[in-house]
């Protein structure tokens, strides 16, 4: 691996690094599809490297409408415009990523 791709890869850790510690500190259950966003995007250096990360992004189907309210009378519920992935499967994908980025950042040094 060259010296750009390797410089690519840790501009990618760095931008995982972050999310990792805003959404972690975050006191919701759920996160935002922006968020989502922002890290498939962060994934996309590692992806045009060469590394499969499919396993890393979260599925489509599971960014997904919140209800926020509901009336059990009329069984009517009202849902958010906004998109969320629920906290705890997001996070385990960003750590499995980084895991794997780090694993492949200290390959490379040898």
């Amino acid at each position: 691996m060259d010296e750009h791709a390797r410089d690519r890869l840790r501009r990618s850790r760095a931008l995982l690094g972050s999310l990792q510690t805003n959404v972690a500190t975050e006191r919701t259950d759920y996160v935002r599809e922006r968020y989502v966003s922002e890290y498939h995007a962060a994934l996309q250096p590692l992806e045009s490297t060469g590394f499969d990360v499919a396993e890393f992004k979260v599925d489509p189907a599971d960014i997904k409408q919140r209800s926020y309210q509901s009336n059990y009378i009329t069984r009517e519920t009202t849902y958010s415009t906004e998109r969320y992935v629920e906290k705890m499967l997001f996070m385990a994908k960003l750590d499995a990523a980084i895991a794997y980025l780090d694993a492949t950042l200290a390959q490379s040094k040898s």
